[in-house]
C-alpha cells in the first residue's frame, strides 16, 4: 500500500470539506467514488453527512462487506465520520418502515433521539473529555489537543452500542449514552467532523494521518 489517503466519495458525501482539510495539512489524498478505486490506500476516510437509506441504495451492502474485509485483512485502516461510523454497526433504523443491515463489524444499532427532527439533534460545536493513557491510540489521535478544545457535531440518530471491546469516549445527550469515537483493530469513528472542527479538527486529521 501507497502513503495516500483515499477519500470514498459516496454522492451524500461531506468530501468537499474532507478534501481541503486535508490540504491544509498537507496530506496526500485521493479520491475517488469506487471502493476498489482506493484499495491501495493505506487508509480510507468513509466521510460523513447524508441518509443511510441513501448511501445504501447506491453502495451495495455486500460489495462493501467484501472490499472492507479483505482490505482490513491487508492491514488497511479506515475511518468513519458521522454518517460513515454509524455504516460499522449492524443495523441502521434510519428508514421509517424497517431497519436496514449495515456492515455489521461492531454489535449494535443506529437509532433516532426523538422523533422530531429539529428539537432532539445533537448539534454545534461542543467539547468532551478524552483519555491520553499510555500506550493508547486515543492519546495519539488527540496528542496537542486540549480538552477545551470543541469539535463540531450534526446528527439525528446515535450508535447504540452493545460491543464492549471497543475502545472509545461518551458523551450524554437527551440523557441517552452516545459514542463520539470507537476505535478496534484498524477501524476508527468519529460521530464529530474534524473536517468542521476548526483547528483542533486539523490537529485530530494530521495525527490520524500518523497513527
Amino acid at each position: 500500500m501507497n502513503r495516500i489517503i483515499g477519500i470514498f466519495d459516496h454522492e451524500s458525501s461531506n468530501t468537499y470539506s474532507v478534501e481541503k482539510a486535508l490540504e491544509k495539512i498537507e496530506v496526500k489524498y485521493f479520491i475517488s467514488n469506487k471502493l476498489k478505486n482506493l484499495d491501495n490506500c493505506y487508509k480510507i476516510i468513509i466521510p460523513g453527512i447524508g441518509s443511510m437509506s441513501n448511501f445504501l441504495n447506491k453502495n451495495p451492502i455486500i460489495e462493501m462487506k467484501n472490499f472492507f474485509k479483505n482490505y482490513l485483512d491487508r492491514g488497511g485502516f479506515i475511518y468513519g465520520i458521522c454518517l460513515g461510523m454509524q455504516l460499522f454497526f449492524e443495523k441502521s433504523y434510519e428508514t421509517k418502515v424497517n431497519p436496514v443491515n449495515t456492515l455489521g463489524l461492531f454489535s449494535g444499532s443506529i437509532v433516532p433521539f426523538n422523533k422530531s427532527i429539529l428539537d432532539k439533534m445533537n448539534v454545534g460545536h461542543k467539547n468532551f473529555i478524552f483519555s491520553l493513557e499510555e500506550n493508547n491510540i486515543i492519546k495519539d489521535l488527540f496528542y496537542g489537543i486540549d480538552e477545551s478544545e470543541k469539535f463540531f457535531f450534526l446528527h439525528k440518530y446515535y450508535c447504540d452500542n452493545n460491543d464492549t471491546s471497543l475502545k472509545g469516549i461518551n458523551i450524554v445527550f437527551e440523557k441517552k449514552k452516545i459514542p463520539v469515537l470507537i476505535y478496534k483493530n484498524n477501524i476508527l469513528g468519529t460521530q464529530f467532523h474534524p473536517e468542521l472542527s476548526k483547528e483542533a479538527g486539523l490537529k485530530f486529521l494530521f495525527n490520524f494521518s500518523r497513527v
